[in-house]
């Protein structure tokens, strides 16, 4: 219901009658007539959707069948929504409120609520929660809404349970300067709960082996995770009383799957090591971790709250556990245990993602004991089931809990009865794990490269000849011996070599804690076949094996006698020369350097380039190393790693990119990367934070760098808004916005300026659209994927407007003589369907009152309009300045003031003769549909004999079928270009080394008080006075690019005084010099541009600076000969300090130094 005012307050109560059965089958809602005013400010305060997908075919308890039948399930959102029309002057200052009742809590601040002064607020006798939402300014004639939502929790407050039937509310306001506070009636929701809580035992972890009750007989230690949830995380009543869990420890005692398994006699709890209980909630002691799972309660096991609470569930209860024997079932007691759901973990305690559609309420882990004998008395691997019983609880309305059989099947082990309240799986005796990636050097084990995002990322780069390391390692985690073990390391000798040991120049391959078995490393040469050479691709990589007759060469224990040297091993092998126990591990570290250049050439390996390794091993112990398939063969297992994609078994390959240059991008929001949220029409700050670094010191090159910013399609970029100018401003086809800054060269490990840009969120943007803003950077001398070169910055962008105009221009600056070129857009940003339009456009007039005023001389004509939604016009010859923007004024009426006529009208009584007569024109749109894409009308006037800085402003205004309230767009100009104009300014700064600081005034001219130039930044002495010879005087041009152009590729030539001797090595010593000078060439110029200060060399080079001896022509015009020496430097392009220019760059100085003769 709508409630419409201006100094009355009326506020009415929805009467309800309903029908109420558990099924809910039956609701009839009935709201009494509320009476109409004329007012300022129509409101309604409503729910949009009460339930989110997936919802069920009824609406039985714990159901849902829609987002619109005014049901909720517990754990389900609700959305609320403020709609609003204001009319008859602005709403300044507006204040929207939301009060839901203590069942309910806000689960953020709406995106197009102003941070400031926006805020959720707990009653502490209540409970209810008041969501403050700060929307500012509303411009006359705007239609919109704002929703928010809001999360049904399960206990209250007050510890009272949410349970099935019970009713939530909220309660809506509006309030804005100079008004009453609009309200409308309480919003009521059903809610529909029934127990669902889910028992899963989802997998299981070896834990290696320990002894027995008795200390003497050896077994092995299963560990279990304990998980209550619910499942898809709604809809669930609270569990009262304690919670019985029986646990039973299964095998196929005939291994036969198809019957029955019966318990294992000799299994236990595993609760004699040193007093730990054996079972309790996730992370009650060291032992009871499980990665995957979220801790089992907010606060740790001496009662401190965890600093992570996302990572835990809210409370998993105290457990007791007990056996009366082995193998007997076990009793699982939990007490106090909170299932209302009110908390929702979604990281594990390790910080892994947990699926979205679950609700973790208890979270714990159970260890059970295994006599190893059982295992190899069955042949070396038995079939086992943990199997626990089902949850059959009462939730807080009495209904028994409803344990799922078959909750998303993907995550679960759903077994031989189709319940994921059990797991099985077989139980081997031979086991293994294995794994490798790359460090930084020989010592560092459990670290990864510089750069490199995670271990085995294969997104790392490296440098030639840097040294590097890869580690390898196994375990044996198994209950017998491995037999006969090798393990093999394969590389492409062609872009990295093996390098020795710095205190043992025999190995490569440093060796840590291996256990009592005795071992050899061994070093062989050849391809896949152990043919001379090395791999023909990727795959013969991968597939090759180290057996005997796999070397061209033989192996080798020591790398100087390999034939050939390092440069000819392509492999090496580890070799256990007795049986590796269980718990005896093979630890090594593979010493590596990238080659520079291809073997035996000067041929530069290329940037990019993949340094690919691979991985292999053989024991017939471990059943996976049998067998011939496409990751296994001749009793080796190969993975199937794929070095060209990083798919694959990673633990068996790994990759890294050569690059001698290493460019980074981290991309926020600024100030300090604070801004989240923004609205339609608001300005955002993007800051760009660049990097060039280099392991290697001196750094292999200096790169050349360029930084591409990617605006989505919901972005405007604001020109002249960017710190450092880009070099080029792309609109694609697709809506986005590629800016880019050519940086030129780069010294690595130096600080590099941040970039910042504005960017305009548009008119059109659907409420709460993610934005993606992508940053990258590259280099040709950086070879590492695009991925790790990229960054990304969200902004949510909220729209209070549920339809929208916005005019635009074709062109902001245009020529004389030229035409402009108006864009009237609209679209439907609301959730419904709208009607047919009528828009009115008056065209520009100097006595408009738009910002900024009309203001041209010569004559603007009309020239055409189009449109390519079915859109109709009509034209009028009115002054101007009788046009009223509102359709609905009685003078656009038929018989009215203002005459509108369509084209074939023309020359009829009161309708314009021809194009020039035209002062307006009237727009007719059809219906609009929600969800279809934002139309434009394009209005052309043709400007002649215009000066240049005219500027034509306009905008338009209209109705919409279906909503109320006027329309206004923005005002928007075309402005006509003052040309580019190069203000120089040219003082003494220094005289030998003393800084002369004043700030004077040159009487002789205007241009050093031109208001473009920072405050006190002309400094220095028009009259430096007396000196004499051998004293040196510092010179400063200052230049500024005034005007409404930029001012592409200057070049400044300043002429050497005479009687001075310019001083080549003026600067020398000066930080930072430009990376594109000649090294160690004397440092003479200084150059200033976009508030960064670099030193240029000062002979001709690479550098945008030089100095010409007397005599030497010069490309740029000096304005006078060059008798006594030229300096000349290339600034390059500024920018414009007139209209959407970036005053920031477009001044700058130049500085050198001579010496008087």
């Amino acid at each position: 219901m709508k409630f419409v005012f201006n100094s009355q307050k009326l506020k009415l109560k929805k009467k309800f009658n309903f029908l109420l059965a558990a099924g809910f089958s039956s609701v009839m809602i009935f709201g009494t007539a509320r009476p109409s005013y004329a007012a300022d400010i129509t409101f309604q305060f409503s729910t949009s959707k009460t339930g989110t997908a997936p919802f069920t075919g009824d609406d039985n308890p714990g159901n849902d069948s829609s987002e619109t039948n005014n049901i909720v399930r517990t754990l389900d959102i609700i959305t609320y929504k403020w709609d609003y029309a204001v009319n008859n002057g602005d709403a300044n200052n507006t204040i929207l409120t939301a009060t839901i009742s203590s069942d309910q809590e806000w689960t953020g601040i709406p995106p197009a609520c102003n941070t400031a002064g926006s805020s959720i607020a707990i009653n502490p006798t209540t409970g209810a929660q008041t969501l403050t939402c700060d929307v500012g300014k509303i411009r006359s004639g705007s239609n919109g809404f704002i929703e928010a939502t809001a999360r049904v929790i399960g206990q209250r407050p007050d510890n009272s349970f949410v349970g099935n039937g019970d009713i939530v509310t909220a309660d809506g306001t509006f309030t804005a300067d100079g008004t009453s506070t609009a309200t409308d009636d309480t919003v009521e929701t059903i809610v529909s709960a029934t127990p669902k809580a889910d028992l899963r035992k989802p997998r299981v972890s070896i834990q290696g082996q320990a002894k027995g009750r008795d200390g003497t007989t050896d077994g092995l230690i299963l560990r279990y995770p304990i998980n209550i949830t619910v499942a898809g995380g709604k809809g669930s009543e609270p569990l009262v009383g304690d919670i019985n869990i029986t646990d039973t420890f299964l095998y196929d005692d005939d291994n036969n799957t198809a019957t029955p398994p019966v318990p294992l006699p000799s299994a236990e709890i595993y609760n004699w090591r040193s007093g730990e209980p054996g079972c309790g909630w996730l992370d009650q002691t060291n032992r009871l971790r499980y990665g995957g799972y979220p801790y089992g309660r907010l606060t740790n096991r001496n009662g401190t709250p965890y600093s992570t609470p996302e990572r835990a569930a809210a409370d998993s209860g105290t457990w007791t556990c007990t056996q009366s024997g082995a193998g007997q079932p076990i009793n699982i007691n939990i007490t106090g245990a909170n299932t209302t759901g009110n908390h929702v973990p979604t990281r594990s305690y390790n910080n892994r993602s947990l699926p979205a559609n679950m609700t973790y309420l208890v979270s714990g882990v159970i260890e059970l004991w295994v006599p190893t004998q059982v295992v190899l008395d069955n042949g070396g691997d038995i079939r086992v089931t943990n199997r626990l019983s089902q949850l059959d609880n009462k939730g807080v309305s009495g209904q028994t809990n409803n344990d799922p059989t078959n909750v998303n099947g993907n995550d679960n082990n759903i077994d031989r009865d189709g319940n994921n309240n059990e797991y099985t799986f077989v139980l081997i005796a031979a086991r293994g794990s294995f794994n490798q990636y790359y460090a930084n050097n020989i010592n560092q084990r459990g670290t990864r490269m510089p750069e490199m995002t995670s271990l085995n990322s294969g997104d790392g780069p490296v440098m030639p000849t840097q040294n590097f390391t890869k580690h390898l390692y196994g375990a044996n985690n198994g209950v017998v011996d491995w037999e006969d073990y090798k393990y093999c390391e394969k590389f492409d000798n062609r872009t990295h070599i093996l390098t020795p040991l710095p205190d043992n120049p025999a190995s490569a391959v440093k060796v840590f804690n291996v256990g009592s078995y005795r071992y050899v490393i061994e070093y062989g040469t050849g391809d896949e076949n152990g043919n001379p050479g090395t791999y023909s691709s990727y795959t013969a990589q991968q597939q090759a094996i180290c057996e005997d007759d796999d070397s061209a060469d033989g192996w080798f224990t020591d790398i100087r006698t390999v034939p050939g040297g390092v440069d000819k091993i392509t492999k090496i092998r580890f070799r256990a020369l007795d049986p590796v126990p269980p718990n005896a591990r093979m630890d090594l570290a593979v010493n590596f350097t990238a080659r520079n250049f291809e073997p035996g050439t000067t041929t530069k390996i290329p940037d990019g380039t993949i340094l690919a390794n691979f991985s292999a091993v053989s024991t017939p112990t471990l059943g996976f190393t049998q067998g011939t398939r496409s990751d296994r063969r001749d009793g080796w297992y190969l993975g199937s790693y794929n070095p060209e994609t990083h798919g694959g078994t990673k633990i068996w390959g790994d990759r890294l990119f050569l690059t001698r240059a290493i460019v980074r991008i981290d991309k926020e929001t600024s100030p300090n990367d604070s801004i989240d949220n923004i609205r339609t029409g608001d300005t955002v700050t993007f800051a760009l934070n660049t990097s060039v670094n280099s392991v290697l010191d001196p750094a292999p090159v200096n790169p050349n760098v360029v930084v591409r910013d990617i605006l989505p399609k919901e972005l405007t970029y604001i020109p002249g808004s960017a710190s450092l100018p880009p070099t080029s401003v792309t609109e694609n086809p697709d809506g986005t916005t590629t800016i880019l800054w050519d940086l030129g060269q780069k010294v690595p490990n130096q600080p590099i300026p941040q970039i910042t840009f504005d960017a305009r969120a548009k008119f059109d943007v659907p409420n709460n659209t993610d934005a993606v803003n992508t940053a990258i950077i590259e280099s040709p001398d950086d070879g590492s994927p695009e991925s790790t070169r990229t960054d990304r910055r969200t902004v949510t962008i909220g729209n209070v407007a549920a339809f929208g105009i916005f005019k635009d221009v074709e062109e902001n600056l245009i020529e004389p003589e030229n035409v402009g070129v108006f864009k009237l857009l609209y679209a439907n940003t609301g959730t419904s369907d709208v009607g047919p339009g009528v828009f009115i456009d008056a065209l520009p007039y100097p006595t408009d009152g738009r910002t900024p005023a009309t203001t041209y001389k010569g004559t603007m004509e009309f020239a055409s309009i189009t449109g390519t939604n079915g859109e109709t016009f009509e034209f009028t010859k009115v002054d101007p300045n009788n046009i009223n923007p509102d359709p609905n004024h009685p003078s656009n009426q038929s018989g009215g003031s203002t005459v509108w006529c369509t084209q074939a009208q023309f020359g009829n009584a009161g309708c314009p003769a021809n194009n020039a007569e035209i002062t307006g024109t009237k727009m007719f749109t059809p219906p609009f549909p929600q969800n279809t894409p934002t139309r434009e009308v394009v209005l052309t006037v043709d400007l002649k004999n215009n000066e240049r800085g005219n500027i034509y402003t306009n905008n338009f205004s209209g109705r919409v079928e279906g909503l109320i309230g006027l329309l206004q767009s923005n005002d928007v100009s075309v402005y006509v270009r003052l040309p580019t104009n190069l203000l120089l300014i040219k003082r003494i700064t220094a005289i030998n080394g003393n800084p002369i600081n004043n700030i004077v005034d040159d009487p002789n001219t205007t241009d050093d008080n031109n208001p473009n130039w920072p405050n006190n930044y002309l400094k220095g002495n028009i009259n430096g006075g007396k000196v004499k010879p051998g004293d040196s005087i510092e010179y400063t041009v200052y230049f500024l690019s005034n005007g409404d152009s930029d001012a592409n590729n200057v070049n400044i030539c300043d002429l050497v005084p005479p009687n001075t001797k310019f001083i080549e090595a003026g600067f020398n010593g000066s930080t930072p010099v430009s990376a594109s000078g000649l090294p160690g060439a004397n440092i003479g110029i200084a150059l200033e541009r976009f508030g960064n200060l670099e030193y240029l060399t000062s002979p001709k080079d690479g550098d945008k600076g030089s100095y010409l001896t007397a005599g030497t022509a010069s490309n740029v015009n000096c304005f006078g000969t060059n008798d006594n020496g030229a300096v000349i430097v290339n600034i390059g392009n500024l920018s414009r300090t007139g209209f959407g220019g970036t005053p920031s760059a477009a001044y700058g100085l130049i500085r050198f130094v001579v010496k008087v003769q």
